[in-house]
């Protein structure tokens, strides 16, 4: 028993939702990857601007 054009046609539309849902979660990871990137740069920065501070502002312990 074969396919007719009627029963193609649900399948070229799954098959092209699951292409769109593959584009879509590309697109995703991208944007987390980019967000990782620019969150290890924060936290570089955060380091860097630790160490700055800590050369000026002496630390002090604090007893309760």
């Amino acid at each position: 028993m074969g396919l007719n054009d009627s029963d193609e046609e649900p399948l070229l539309s799954r098959q092209e939702m699951i292409q769109a849902q593959d584009r879509g979660l590309d697109d995703l990871a991208s944007i987390i990857r980019r967000q990782r990137d620019i969150g290890i740069i924060i936290g570089n920065e955060v380091d860097e601007q630790n160490g700055i501070t800590s050369i000026f502002i002496p630390t002090f312990s604090y007893k309760i």
